[in-house]
């Protein structure tokens, strides 16, 4: 237990004790992550997105779309329709 390592007349915690609790909890070498409780962390912006143009979809033309009240007729007309 990392808290068990303190003495009672020092529990508070420090920059050592949240490293290790990191490195516990996350796994950080096995996740390829940096531990943001070490001294040698140095902060980086993350890298840019790249433009992804290709994923966009083309815009629905909705001047062909029917109405609620045209599909509701429509409906109503072939289920009636003997």
């Amino acid at each position: 237990m990392i808290g068990a390592r303190c003495s009672p007349s020092r529990r508070r915690i420090d920059l050592e004790v949240l490293e290790e609790a990191f490195d516990r909890a996350i796994r950080v070498e096995a996740r390829g992550l940096e531990n943001p409780f070490r001294r040698s962390f140095v902060l980086k912006m993350p890298p840019r997105p790249k433009r992804d143009d290709i994923l966009l979809l083309p815009a629905k033309d909705r001047s062909k779309a029917k109405s609620r009240k045209a599909r509701k007729l429509e409906l109503t007309r072939v289920l009636t329709k003997a």
